[in-house]
């Protein structure tokens, strides 16, 4: 939804539905859509980033045995020694 908000801000300004508008929605929705594209790769990753440490916040941790093997820090013995 983050990643749609300037294109769609964008398009509202170059329809001209934001114009009829009054207020602080009217400007905020035309600065949005002033985005150049450059950013939206950014905008995207941050919105993401965000977001997810947001929604990791809401639940409890994963109990160990769940994320054990997941990366080469938590290898068992036997699988390190090949290495």
């Amino acid at each position: 939804a983050v990643t749609i908000l300037p294109p769609l801000a964008r398009f509202l300004v170059q329809q001209g539905v934001v114009a009829d508008w009054s207020g602080g929605l009217a400007g905020a929705i035309q600065r949005i859509g002033s985005i150049s594209t450059f950013y939206y790769g950014a905008i995207g990753v941050s919105a993401t980033v965000i977001l997810g440490y947001a929604a990791s916040r809401l639940g409890s941790p994963p109990a160990p045995h769940q994320t054990r093997g997941l990366t080469r820090w938590y290898l068992p013995p036997e699988a390190v020694v090949g290495v």
